[in-house]
């Protein structure tokens, strides 16, 4: 698959390929609004902390990332050109990777936070972000795991630091949803290659 994406010849890229990346490019747009939307509720959750600042700097580089993810995922969709596949593809992916790096750095910062109630809403809606993104990015794995791997080793760290019962509960819990979830874009991912 990797042996694909840095394939720059027309007539080289794989068709298979180019059906998943179609889809993947038309659904960046919900996909984008949706971490927007949810990062503004995670800042108006800590407006009132001194997480207030983290925050609006992850709110405004997860909008400024995912606009620019969506100006690129309509680029390709307006002009199909699957000559500078790699190219789009490669934005894509890195635009992918630090979103989910940003949502990610933002929950180690919630190690700090006196407030379980709103660590664990953060928390909650990485949760949803995660599974929401398996109907986008899934279609093309590289994309859903550059997505989730980052949020998910924060997440993990987190409750390894915290150390108490509960977290060492949370974190199993989340390794089961982590597996649920992988397994879950598999076999959306095999199934779009069927269609």
């Amino acid at each position: 698959m990797f042996k694909q994406l840095f394939q720059t010849d027309l007539g080289a890229i794989n068709t298979t390929l180019v059906r998943q990346i179609q889809p993947l490019f038309e659904a960046t747009r919900s996909g984008g609004l949706a971490n927007i939307f949810a990062v503004w509720i995670v800042y108006g959750l800590v407006i009132d902390t001194h997480h207030n600042s983290p925050a609006m700097l992850l709110a405004i580089t997860v909008t400024v990332l995912s606009v620019i993810r969506i100006l690129i995922s309509d680029e390709y969709v307006r002009t199909r050109n699957h000559k500078k596949l790699t190219l789009f593809l490669g934005q894509h992916l890195f635009f992918t990777f630090i979103i989910g790096a940003a949502w990610g750095g933002f929950s180690l910062m919630l190690i700090s936070h006196d407030d379980t109630a709103v660590r664990n809403m953060v928390f909650l809606i990485n949760f949803g972000m995660i599974a929401g993104s398996i109907a986008t990015l899934s279609v093309w794995l590289p994309a859903y795991i550059a997505y989730i791997a980052p949020q998910a080793v924060c997440i993990f760290t987190v409750f390894a630091i915290q150390g108490n019962t509960i977290s060492s509960y949370m974190a199993a819990a989340f390794f089961i949803f982590i597996t649920i979830m992988i397994s879950t874009s598999l076999k959306v991912n095999r199934s779009h290659k069927k269609e």
